[in-house]
C-alpha cells in the first residue's frame, strides 16, 4: 500500500510541473552594496518581476527567468529605479540596484532560446544581445540557438522600427559569413539551421509594416530590397538587378537594359495586384548551399511576392539572367538552372524542376521558371572526364558483347535452316 501511493504522488508532482511554470521562490542577490531577498509568485515562462518594486516607477526591482523546465534562472538584471526630479534638484539614484541593462546579457545563449519573444521589448532587447555576441559563437549549438532566436523574432517583428530591421539582417549577415560555414554546416543537422535561417530572413522581409516605398538593406553576404506597391509607380517595377561591382541592387522596368549583373523579372500577369516585392541575394562563397553533386556558381537569389497564389496557372513567368563573377570554363562540365526546393520539415535540395537553360553568352546565364524561390546556376562536379585507360575497358566490353551477340544470330539462322 505504501508503494502505492508513493507512485501516485510522483505522479501528481511530476503533473503539476509539466506545465512549463516556476513555483513562488524567493532569492537573495547583491544590489552594489548590500544583499536583499526578492521574493517571486508561482509564474509562467517567461521575465518575471519580484513582488518588491521601485517606489518612483513601480517596476520590479529585480527580473528573473522562469524557463519551461519549471527552473528559475539564476541571471537577475535590476531595472531602474530614478526619483522623479524637482524643477531645482537633480535625480536621485536608488543604491539598492543597479543601471537598466538588456535582460539578455548574462544569460547563455541556450538558455535565451528557449524564453519567450513576445513584445516588441524583448525583440529590441535578444537582437541587440545576438549582434553582439555573434561572433563569439563557437560551437554548432550556439548557432543553432541563434537560428532558433531568429526563427522567434519572425514572429513578434510587424510592427519592427528601422532599429530591430537593421539589427535582424546585421545578424543574418553574420551567421552566413564564410568564418560561420563549418558551425552552420554542423548546426544544420541539430535544427535545419540553413534552411530556418534562410526561411526566416524572407519571413521578416515580407512581413514587417513600411510606410516607405522602397527599404534597402546591404551587407556583406546578404542584400535585401524590398518595394511596395510596385504597380502605382510612373513605371511600373518588374524586377530587380543586383551589381556585384558595387554590391547594391536596384529596381528595373519591363525596357530597361541589364548587362553584367544578376536580375530577375516578372511578366506583367504576375505581377498585378501584388502588393510587395522582396528581392534577397545571397553570397555563394560561403559553400552553404553546396551538394555533394553540385557546386553553386553564381549568387543565391529569391523574389518574394505577397500574393503567390495569383501566379500557380502561368507558366515561365520568371525571367533570370545570371552573372558569372568569376570567368568560368564548363567545357566536360554541365551548368544548369536550379531552385533551392525547401521541403516541409526544414530540409532543402538543388532541383531543376520547372526551370529551363535558355542562353550562355559570355558571363551570362539566361534562365526560365514556371515559379518564385531561390535560384543559382549549378555545375555538376561528379561529371568527371573518362579516363583513357576506362575508355579501352568500355571498348572491349562492347565489342565482346557485338562478338556474343553475333555468334547467337548465326545459331539461330542455323537452327532455322537445319529445322
Amino acid at each position: 500500500m505504501k508503494h502505492i501511493i508513493w507512485f501516485i504522488l510522483i505522479i501528481l508532482i511530476e503533473f503539476q510541473l509539466s506545465d512549463g511554470g516556476c513555483p513562488k521562490a524567493t532569492f537573495e542577490f547583491f544590489n552594489n552594496t548590500i544583499n536583499a531577498p526578492y521574493n517571486f509568485i508561482d509564474s509562467s515562462v517567461g521575465n518575471i518581476g519580484s513582488l518588491e518594486t521601485c517606489p518612483y516607477t513601480g517596476r520590479p526591482y529585480v527580473y528573473l527567468p522562469c524557463y519551461p523546465n519549471s527552473s528559475w534562472g539564476n541571471e537577475p538584471y535590476f531595472s531602474t529605479c530614478l526619483k522623479q526630479p524637482d524643477k531645482n534638484t537633480t535625480p536621485i539614484i536608488s543604491t539598492s540596484f543597479s543601471s537598466d541593462v538588456n535582460p539578455f546579457l548574462t544569460m547563455p545563449i541556450e538558455k535565451v532560446a528557449e524564453l519567450p519573444i513576445e513584445t516588441s521589448n524583448d525583440v529590441s532587447y535578444v537582437l541587440s544581445y545576438l549582434n553582439q555576441q555573434t561572433m563569439t559563437f563557437k560551437t554548432p549549438s550556439d548557432i543553432a540557438s541563434a537560428v532558433k532566436i531568429i526563427d522567434h523574432v519572425t514572429l513578434n517583428n510587424a510592427n519592427s522600427s528601422n532599429e530591430i530591421q537593421s539589427e535582424f539582417y546585421s545578424i543574418a549577415n553574420k551567421l552566413l559569413s564564410p568564418s560561420s560555414m563549418l558551425q552552420m554546416q554542423e548546426a544544420q543537422k541539430i535544427n535545419r539551421s540553413i534552411v530556418k535561417l534562410i526561411s526566416s530572413v524572407e519571413k521578416f522581409s515580407q512581413n514587417f509594416i513600411s510606410n516607405k516605398s522602397d527599404e534597402n538593406f546591404v551587407e556583406n553576404n546578404l542584400v535585401v530590397s524590398i518595394v511596395n506597391m510596385p504597380n502605382n509607380r510612373t513605371k511600373p517595377i518588374v524586377g530587380f538587378a543586383f551589381d556585384p561591382i558595387t554590391n547594391q541592387t536596384s529596381s528595373i522596368g519591363s525596357n530597361d537594359m541589364i548587362k553584367n549583373s544578376t536580375s530577375i523579372m516578372l511578366d506583367s500577369q504576375a505581377l498585378s495586384q501584388q502588393n510587395r516585392l522582396t528581392f534577397s541575394v545571397y553570397n555563394h562563397e560561403n559553400r552553404l548551399f553546396d551538394e555533394e553533386s553540385y557546386r553553386v556558381l553564381t549568387r543565391v537569389i529569391s523574389l518574394t511576392i505577397d500574393k503567390p497564389e495569383l501566379t500557380k496557372h502561368l507558366q515561365k513567368f520568371v525571367k533570370i539572367n545570371f552573372y558569372l563573377e568569376n570567368n568560368f570554363q564548363h567545357e566536360n562540365k554541365t551548368i544548369t538552372c536550379a531552385y533551392w526546393h525547401i521541403f516541409n520539415n526544414m530540409t532543402a535540395q538543388w532541383s531543376t524542376d520547372g526551370c529551363q537553360l535558355i542562353s550562355i553568352k559570355d558571363r551570362n546565364v539566361i534562365c526560365e521558371c514556371n515559379h518564385l524561390t531561390h535560384f543559382a546556376i549549378l555545375m555538376d562536379i561528379e561529371q568527371k572526364p573518362m579516363s583513357e585507360a576506362m575508355k579501352q575497358v568500355l571498348s572491349i566490353i562492347t565489342l565482346g558483347g557485338l562478338f556474343l551477340s553475333s555468334i547467337g544470330l548465326c545459331l539461330t539462322i542455323l537452327t532455322f535452316i537445319l529445322f
